[in-house]
């Protein structure tokens, strides 16, 4: 997969571009668009396998989802997390990293997954109560009923087919099975290292090492979910 940028304003993803033309001492070339030595500062590269597209937003050096009405996820509060440990010793800089992660993996999940259904791609977000709702229609097409009332994000409830609500679930699943392994090996990973400045620089969606890398692949694959962002 080629290397892509995000070109990011005010926190939000303006646009996505494949490759930096040129970068020289005072300017970055994009596809024969050129931005100052400040505007720069706002290209990002994004970790490979993330499917970031304008109207994204890329906050505490993450790029996440928007909500469904297009709005901004709400921040991780750092500085609450640190103020609760040491950050100035290993331990508790690793303590303090650990839980924002799992923050961000909780996030993820809950910001939802891009569905293709009868009325085109749709999306549906998996708080608890919607995980809840969709296991609860599932049991209702089990006992035998042909449709379920549902509704997608920011659309009007209408009536789901067997399939759809299966498609749905089955999405979920995927999207909720990425998020919870890849957490749990980058969890791994923030264990291993050794000093507060490689931990620092520890954010969530970023690609993990090799070995990591290729275990998640294989667990994924095993257990018959997708093996990266662009299709959880």
């Amino acid at each position: 997969m080629s290397r892509q940028f995000a070109f990011v304003q005010a926190g939000k993803v303006e646009e996505v571009v494949p490759y930096i033309i040129d970068i020289g001492e005072t300017s970055v070339s994009l596809e024969n668009r050129v931005y100052s030595d400040i505007i720069k500062l706002y290209f990002v590269e994004i970790p490979e396998g993330l499917p970031v597209e304008a109207g994204w937003y890329y906050q505490q050096g993450m790029f996440r989802r928007p909500n469904a009405d297009g709005s901004a996820p709400a921040l991780i509060d750092i500085d609450a997390i640190t103020q609760r440990y040491d950050t100035t010793t290993l331990d508790g800089a690793k303590a303090a990293k650990l839980t924002e992660i799992n923050t961000a993996c909780e996030q993820a999940i809950t910001a939802g997954v891009d569905v293709t259904t009868t009325q085109g791609t749709e999306h549906f977000s998996l708080t608890a109560n919607d995980q809840i709702n969709i296991a609860f229609y599932e049991q209702q097409l089990s006992a035998g009923a042909a449709q379920v009332p549902y509704h997608a994000d920011g659309a009007l409830c209408r009536m789901f087919s067997a399939d759809e609500i299966k498609d749905v679930a089955a999405a979920a699943a995927r999207h909720k099975l990425y998020h919870i392994t890849y957490c749990n090996h980058l969890r791994d990973y923030i264990k291993s290292l050794i000093t507060i400045k490689e931990i620092d620089g520890v954010t969530y969606g970023m690609t993990l090492p090799e070995a990591l890398q290729s275990n998640l692949t294989a667990i994924l694959t095993a257990a018959g979910g997708t093996t990266d962002e662009t299709t959880a």
